[in-house]
C-alpha cells in the first residue's frame, strides 16, 4: 500500500470526528444546553486528538533525516476574515453593548473627546454618593455626585477611544487594535523564523477568543495590544542585551496600569521576574533594569495616587472603591474560601469556554514546545508565562467570583480576564505546532490536511460566536432605533431590566447632556414620569419599553405634560 492510501483512513477518522465534535456541540447549544462546551471538548480531546495523532504517525517521512515544511500564506486571508468580521460586527454594535461596562467607557470617552474630566451631574445627584442617585439617572459603571459625572475606571482606555470619537469612528478602534495585535505577534514570533510567524496568524486571527475580544469597545483589546508590545520589546532587550528595549517594555508597563490597573501590575511583576531570573547573575546589569522596573512601579503608584485626586479629590480613593460606596477596595480580599469557591464554580467554566474558542490544542502545543525547544527556549517560555499567571491572578481576587455570581463577567465565548495574554500564547502554540510536524517527520500533505481539519473547526466557532456576538446586541440596536426614530422627542425614558436588555447597561447621552436634543433616562415608572420630565425642563417625551414576553419593543410618544396639572395617583 502506497503512503498516500495508507493515510487515507486516518485522515477520513479525523474527519469524521471533527464533524462529530461540531455536530454534539450544535445539538446541545440549540437544546441549551449548559454543558454542551464541556461536551464538545470530551469529543475534540477524546477522538479527534488521537485521530490527529494517528494519522501523522501513518503518515511519516522516517527516511529523512530532517523534514522541514515550508507554509504558504495562509496568514493573509486569516488577517483578512478577522479583519472583515471584526469590523462589521463592531460597527454594528456601535450603539448597543456586549458588555455593561461598555457603556460606561464609551460615555467617558465621549466626555475626554469634548475636552471635559468629567460631565455635568444630571439632577438627582445632590445627595453627595453614587449609590443614593435615583434610578432614573443611574447608569452602569459610572459615578455621579454634585461635581461631576465620570466613569470608575481608569482613564487609559477611555482616552484612546477618544480618539475614535474625534474622527467619528469609536467602533473601528478596537478592530484596529486587533489588527495591532496580529501585527506585534508577527514581529515576536520572528524570532523563531517565518513559519511560527504564519502559524502565530493563522492561530490567533483564526480563534473566536480574538474576535470577541476585538469587537465593541471594552478595554482588553488596548490593554493587550500594550502588554504585547511590551513583552516583545523584553525579549528583545534580553536577546540583544539593550537596556533600551528594557526601558521602553517598562515604560508600557506604567501606561498599562493606567488601562486595566490590576492586569497591569500583574504584567508588570512577571515582566520585573524575568529580569531578576534573566540577569540573576549579572550584578551591574540586574542593578540597572532593577532600577528601571522600581521607577516604573513609582510612576504607576503615583500615577494612580495622580488620577484618584482628580476624580475623587482624595489620593487613596480611587473612583472603583468610591462607586462600591467603600473605602477600600472589595475586589482585593485574597480569602482562601473565596479562592477554593472560585476554583470550583467559576474558573473551571472560564477555562472551558477559553480552551474551545482559542484554537483546537492550542494549550497542549504551547506545552510541548516549551518543553522541547531548543532555540531561544527560555524567551518562549517567558511568551507562555502570562496567560497562566493571569488565571492564577484572577484566581486570587474576589473580583471574579463577585462578577460571576452576580452578573457574571460579561465574556463571550472565553474569559475576556486573560485576554492579554492569548497572542503570547498563540505565538507558543505556533511553535508547538512546527516543532511537532518536524520531529514526527510528518509528511507536509498529512500537516496541511490536519491544519485544514483545524481551521474548519475554527470556522464552525466563528460562526457560533458571530450568532452569540449579534444575539447579545440585537435588542439594545432595536431600542436605539427605536428612541431615535422620528419625530425626535427632547427626552427618552428606556424601560427594561431583563437578562437580554438592561437600560442601565447603556448611556447614549452626549457629554453635554444639557444642551443635547435628546436626554436619555432609565424609566423611573408611570408614577414619576412627569415629575421627573419637568425637573429636566423636557415637557414632553417618550418611552421605549422592553416586553419580556414577545421580546420585541414598544415605544409610547407624550407631549407637553408640564403644562397640565398633575393627574390623580393611579393614572398614567
Amino acid at each position: 500500500m502506497t503512503p498516500k492510501r495508507a493515510g487515507l483512513i486516518p485522515f477520513l477518522l479525523l474527519g469524521i470526528s471533527a464533524a462529530l465534535s461540531v455536530y454534539v456541540y450544535a445539538v446541545l447549544r440549540a437544546a441549551g444546553n449548559k454543558h454542551a462546551t464541556v461536551w464538545y471538548l470530551a469529543v475534540l480531546y477524546g477522538l479527534v486528538l488521537p485521530a490527529v495523532l494517528f494519522y501523522w504517525r501513518s503518515d511519516r517521512d522516517a527516511t529523512s533525516a530532517n523534514v522541514e515544511i515550508t507554509w504558504p500564506g495562509l496568514h493573509l486571508p486569516a488577517i483578512a476574515i478577522f479583519a472583515i468580521l471584526a469590523i462589521f460586527l463592531s460597527q454594528a454594535d456601535e450603539h448597543g453593548r456586549l458588555i455593561p461596562d461598555e457603556s460606561a467607557y464609551m460615555f467617558q470617552a465621549r466626555v475626554f473627546a469634548a475636552g471635559e474630566l468629567k460631565a455635568r451631574a444630571m439632577p438627582g445627584a445632590e445627595a453627595g454618593t453614587p449609590h443614593d442617585v435615583p434610578p432614573e439617572i443611574y447608569f452602569e459603571q459610572t459615578i455621579q455626585t454634585p461635581d461631576g459625572w465620570y466613569t470608575k475606571y481608569p482613564p487609559g482606555w477611555p482616552l484612546v477611544l477618544a480618539l475614535g470619537y474625534l474622527v467619528h469612528l469609536p467602533w473601528l478602534v478596537n478592530p484596529m487594535l486587533g489588527l495591532a495585535q496580529l501585527a506585534i505577534a508577527w514581529w515576536i514570533a520572528g524570532l523563531w523564523g517565518r513559519n511560527t510567524q504564519i502559524l502565530t496568524i493563522v492561530i490567533a486571527a483564526t480563534s473566536s477568543f480574538m474576535l470577541a475580544s476585538s469587537v465593541g469597545c471594552m478595554a482588553h483589546a488596548v490593554g493587550g495590544t500594550i502588554c504585547l508590545l511590551a513583552l516583545g520589546a523584553l525579549l528583545k532587550g534580553i536577546d540583544e542585551k539593550k537596556v533600551s528595549w528594557i526601558s521602553l517594555c517598562f515604560v508600557l508597563v506604567v501606561v498599562s496600569t493606567q488601562v486595566r490597573s490590576y492586569t497591569g501590575a500583574v504584567f508588570g511583576l512577571l515582566c520585573a521576574g524575568i529580569c531578576l531570573y534573566e540577569y540573576r547573575k549579572d550584578w551591574p546589569f540586574l542593578l540597572r533594569t532593577g532600577l528601571i522596573a522600581g521607577t516604573a512601579g513609582t510612576a504607576s503608584a503615583a500615577l494612580l495616587l495622580f488620577t484618584n485626586w482628580l476624580f475623587t479629590g482624595h489620593p487613596l480613593l480611587s473612583p472603583y472603591t468610591l462607586a462600591q460606596a467603600s473605602r477600600h477596595p472589595q475586589e482585593m480580599t485574597f480569602s482562601p474560601a473565596l479562592i477554593l469557591h472560585n476554583a470550583l464554580h467559576t474558573t473551571r467554566w472560564a477555562i472551558t469556554t477559553t480552551i474551545q474558542f482559542t484554537f483546537p490544542f492550542m494549550f497542549l502545543l504551547a506545552a510541548y514546545a516549551c518543553m522541547r525547544e531548543t532555540r531561544r527556549r527560555r524567551l518562549l517560555i517567558y511568551c507562555a508565562l502570562f496567560f497562566p499567571l493571569l488565571i492564577f491572578a484572577y484566581l486570587q481576587t474576589s473580583l471574579f467570583p463577585f462578577m460571576l455570581r452576580n452578573e457574571g463577567s460579561g465574556s463571550i465565548d472565553g474569559e475576556r480576564y486573560y485576554f492579554e495574554g492569548f497572542c503570547a500564547v498563540a505565538i507558543v502554540a505556533a511553535r508547538g505546532f512546527e516543532l511537532l510536524a518536524q520531529q514526527w517527520k510528518v509528511r507536509s500533505r498529512a500537516v496541511f490536511a490536519a491544519m485544514a481539519v483545524m481551521l474548519c473547526l475554527q470556522a464552525a466557532n466563528l460562526f457560533f460566536t458571530t450568532k452569540d456576538i449579534e444575539k447579545v446586541f440585537a435588542p439594545y440596536r432595536k431600542a436605539y432605533l427605536l428612541a431615535h426614530s422620528a419625530p425626535l422627542m427632547p427626552l427618552v425614558f428606556v424601560s427594561g431590566n431583563e437578562p437580554e436588555f438592561t437600560s442601565k447597561h447603556v448611556n447614549w447621552n452626549d457629554a453635554d447632556w444639557w444642551r443635547a436634543p435628546t436626554i436619555y433616562l432609565n424609566d423611573p415608572g408611570p408614577g414619576r414620569r412627569r415629575d421627573v420630565t419637568c425637573r429636566f425642563g423636557r415637557p414632553s417625551y417618550r418611552v421605549v419599553q422592553y416586553l419580556p414576553e414577545s421580546k420585541a419593543f414598544a415605544k409610547d410618544d407624550v407631549l407637553d405634560v408640564c403644562s397640565e396639572p398633575p393627574r390623580p395617583s393611579g393614572q398614567n
